[in-house]
């Protein structure tokens, strides 16, 4: 078991009750500090997310820094969303996550996470739509959010291949072909951070593609202080 005093922040176990009224009804919410015993429910959850840490490592996350995890649970007692947030000994984090069910979604629950700060170490993650957010980084602090892993593999699946592939370091006027293939796999624009992940701040990109251009994959390697990030997003 990992010192407390890691932590980042100490998260209180004093519950949080909020009032809602969605499409379904009138219902109560409570957040508080997750146990043992929500990890099944927490990994049923996660399933519904294309990233994951791996549905193994949920336990195994939470038994290192349990005070940072907390559940959103409504009147008939189910998780409706979690946040995990795992402070490691060497000075950074990874598995942190956010996931909130469709249903509850767009009513402020998350905030009530205690996310809404600057991370102050770097920390490794998945980065789902309410990550973004609902926790803030400094990308000219080297406080980087990156993947941990996908839950849906065969959406990687590479493209039929007509000839033979290549890879090449990226460039500004290559970027754009690693932008479109970003966008399909993750489903929603991130070129901004893609550029600045990618090519920004000594960072170097390798990319994949076939004869047609079409991008296959690609990954980056980052400098980060002491530290060097190796981050293959969808090689």
């Amino acid at each position: 078991m990992l010192n407390n005093k890691l932590c980042e922040k100490d998260y209180t176990t004093t519950s949080i009750v909020i009032n809602r009224n969605f499409k379904s009804g009138h219902c109560k919410i409570t957040i508080r500090q997750a146990t043992e015993n929500d990890i099944p429910n927490i990994c049923e959850l996660a399933k519904q997310s294309l990233w994951s840490v791996g549905i193994i490592n949920y336990k195994l996350y939470f038994h290192t820094s349990p005070k940072t995890w907390k559940v959103a649970v409504n009147s008939k007692g189910e998780i409706i969303a979690f946040s995990a947030s795992n402070h490691m000994p060497i000075g950074a984090r990874i598995g942190y996550q956010m996931l909130c069910k469709l249903d509850y979604q767009g009513y402020g629950i998350t905030k009530y996470f205690d996310n809404m700060h600057y991370s102050k170490i770097p920390i490794t993650a998945n980065m789902t739509q309410l990550s973004i957010c609902r926790y803030k980084f400094d990308i000219l602090k080297e406080k980087l959010i990156g993947f941990t892993g996908i839950s849906k593999p065969w959406l990687l699946n590479k493209p039929a291949l007509n000839g033979k592939l290549q890879i090449c370091l990226l460039t500004n006027d290559t970027i754009k072909y690693i932008f479109d293939y970003d966008y399909k796999v993750i489903g929603f624009d991130r070129q901004q951070f893609v550029k600045q992940w990618s090519l920004e701040n000594g960072s170097e990109t390798l990319y994949c593609h076939n004869q047609q251009g079409q991008c296959c994959g690609y990954g980056t390697i980052r400098p980060c202080d002491e530290y060097i990030a190796i981050a293959p997003l969808y090689a």
